[in-house]
């Protein structure tokens, strides 16, 4: 259980850092730390020498919301279930709160009729350009392709 709240907030972590922090580049002032979250990642944690200065807070944002603000807890917490369709909802409103930074999709559905979701977070400049890198990816998995270039290296 503990090993599924780590992976949670280092997934919230990580979309949280993505696409709601401001950008330091231009100035020189530290992030804004979600003191809650990151004080619920450490109460929960069995072993602190299992995290890093990478996964062990969870940057705060304006606009885009945390796990804790959205679903009421962290997700993976002890004894705690987030269900798949409330992390798609999380999913789409972290797209909501930042369009410019990421996009949410349905991909398709399971065999029991369930959505698969994509989000996708990257800088504007992607995210204008995912179709570009959905057509590089499909070159990259089609092995007509592959197997065309491989055969041009050797020989």
């Amino acid at each position: 259980m503990k090993m599924r709240l780590l992976l949670g907030c280092f997934t919230a972590a990580l979309i949280s850092a993505s696409i709601g922090a401001q950008s330091n580049k231009s100035t020189s002032r530290p992030q804004k730390i979600d003191e809650a979250y990151t004080e619920t990642i450490k109460q929960n944690l069995q072993d602190p020498r299992i995290t890093t200065e990478l996964v062990d807070h969870l940057p705060a944002s304006d606009t885009v919301p945390s796990p804790l603000k959205f679903l009421g807890r962290a997700v993976g917490m002890p004894g705690e279930l987030t269900y798949a369709k409330d992390i798609y909802r999380y999913y789409e409103a972290l797209a909501k709160a930042a369009p410019a930074r990421a996009k949410y999709f349905k991909v398709g559905t399971t065999e029991e009729g369930r959505d698969i979701v994509l989000l996708a977070i990257a800088d504007e400049a992607t995210i204008k350009s995912l179709d570009k890198y959905r057509d590089m990816l499909g070159e990259l998995t089609d092995p007509r392709r592959m197997w065309a270039f491989v055969s041009g290296l050797s020989g």
